[in-house]
């Protein structure tokens, strides 16, 4: 069975609680994209998020 090994998301900064979910669900913030996207007519920042299965839950298969 394939395992997915990295998962990423992008949120607005200003965006709290979706913040606080991912984080919850184990997503752990790499970086920041200032005036990434552009909104009606005002750029906003991004953060960016990712999960990584480190492996440890996985069967060894010996």
């Amino acid at each position: 069975e394939e395992q997915l090994h990295r998962v990423y998301l992008r949120v607005l900064s200003e965006n709290g609680q979706a913040i606080r979910s991912y984080e919850k669900a184990g997503f752990r913030r790499e970086g920041l994209l200032r005036d990434d996207v552009c909104i009606e007519g005002d750029y906003r920042d991004i953060v960016w998020m990712a999960a990584v299965n480190s492996g440890n839950d996985q069967e060894n298969e010996e």
